[in-house]
């Protein structure tokens, strides 16, 4: 089953819809990587198929494929014109920087309780996880009334970047990095929070979540180290420390045999050279 938007509603489109906006580049834009990641994020896959007539205006637009790039490559087309200049690059952390608070905090708890960390421009651009429970930071979005989303239709097989369970063992969810985040609620024509949620599903109480709530200032005191222990007698030489788990996965990359991009707007019973682009 393809899916371009939740409940046949166009305000519910995985990349925004195209005919909301009136100029380009109409839909919000994703790599490659990030259309992999969002798809597994909700509990999916990216297509083998082009989906025609599913909605969202995408049959206007190539589309991201699970299929390998054909072999020999169907002949070259023309060039085409000159494209227009390339798309903004992913928003950053503003200067401000941005609140990363306790998935379980109440809303009327004090900002300084239901923080966690700072996320700063230039030094946690790449940064997913947070020194809270699971760690991992969650992502979830809010309408312009303040509504919560951490899934949709109130089911945990629909969560914004999967269910967190014990089972599934670190990082629990799906990692995204604050432009991520704000990316895949930009494509939900929703917003980065300014609480925390608690209780609207996917077990995120149990995880650090985003918000757009700029860091306090000044920020919260850091804890006091621990005073040193007392000086105890010499100690047999010890076992050296077990080895450190592997660093979690870079974001997955192309295939090496490649991706097709094929027409928004092909039939399923065209050819892979009449789709592809």
């Amino acid at each position: 089953g393809c899916f371009r938007r939740f409940d046949n509603d166009n305000r519910k489109c995985i990349a925004g819809n195209t005919f909301a906006a009136s100029n380009p580049p109409y839909i919000t834009p994703h790599t490659y990587a990030e259309a992999l990641s969002i798809c597994s994020s909700l509990g999916l896959h990216l297509c083998e198929t082009s989906c025609a007539g599913q909605g969202c205006g995408y049959d206007n637009h190539p589309v991201y494929t699970a299929l390998a790039c054909p072999s020999p490559p169907p002949p070259m087309l023309p060039p085409p014109p000159p494209s227009p200049p390339p798309p903004s690059p992913p928003a950053s952390i503003p200067l401000s920087g941005v609140q990363v608070r306790r998935g379980n905090a109440e809303d009327s708890e004090s900002d300084a309780a239901a923080f966690v960390t700072c996320l700063l421009p230039g030094v946690d651009d790449l940064t997913t996880t947070a020194d809270f429970d699971r760690k991992t930071i969650a992502t979830q979005c809010c309408d312009s009334n303040g509504g919560c989303f951490r899934r949709f239709d109130d089911d945990n097989s629909k969560c914004i970047a999967g269910e967190s369970t014990t089972a599934s063992g670190p990082p629990y969810i799906t990692p995204h990095t604050y432009a991520e985040a704000l990316s895949i609620c930009s494509s939900l024509e929703l917003r980065l929070c300014e609480k925390s949620c608690k209780g609207k599903g996917c077990s995120y109480n149990l995880h650090p979540v985003y918000t757009s709530l700029p860091c306090p200032s000044p920020p919260p005191p850091p804890s006091p180290p621990p005073s040193p222990p007392p000086p105890s007698p010499p100690s047999p030489p010890s076992l050296p420390p077990s080895p450190s788990p592997p660093p979690p996965s870079p974001p997955a990359s192309i295939p090496s045999s490649g991706v097709q991009v094929r027409r928004g707007n092909a039939l399923d019973s065209e050819s892979d050279v009449a789709a592809f682009v």
